[in-house]
């Protein structure tokens, strides 16, 4: 799937397979147990559930009704992804650079691996974590960044579906 992170929402390519927004449709065609946020912010919603090339699970969320805008070459609004794979490589967004967005890389040792962060440390502000858990790795990418607390929650709260 071919997106860049200032072309929000994200447009369909030929290479996903949409599910009509139905996560427990992919979960029962992934080849893996399917995790997903238990918990996200209040009026957030899914907006497209994709199988991505290498069988990665990407769920977009969304505000419904929210003005999605652009601000120069970049979009405001309240949209954040979900992604779900085998590697690291294969769930973190790669046209998003976090340099053009005054974004900063880092990671941390955690309980289960490396953690990788974008965002602003100094400000305790999170664009995107990447960790892996139980032999895959995860994403979640905010168009708008939360704080470094909140993140982790969302990181914290990632569960297998229940079908």
């Amino acid at each position: 799937l071919q997106w860049h992170f200032h072309d929000w929402p994200i447009e369909n390519t030929k290479k996903a397979h949409t599910f009509n927004g139905k996560l427990l449709e992919a979960a029962k065609k992934l080849p893996y147990e399917v995790k997903a946020p238990s918990y996200i912010p209040y009026g957030y919603e899914i907006y497209t559930v994709r199988q991505d090339k290498n069988d990665v699970l990407e769920v977009v969320y969304f505000i419904k009704n929210s003005q999605t805008y652009r601000v120069g070459k970049k979009n405001s609004g309240s949209i954040f992804v979900y992604r779900m794979g085998y590697s690291v490589e294969d769930v973190k967004d790669v046209p998003y650079v976090p340099g053009e967005y005054k974004n900063f890389e880092w990671s941390e040792q955690g309980e289960t691996g490396e953690v990788f962060y974008t965002g602003d440390p100094a400000a305790q502000l999170i664009r995107s974590i990447t960790w892996t858990k139980d032999g895959m790795a995860y994403s979640l990418l905010f168009l708008e960044s939360v704080k470094s607390v909140d993140a982790e929650s969302y990181k914290e709260h990632v569960e297998p579906m229940k079908i």
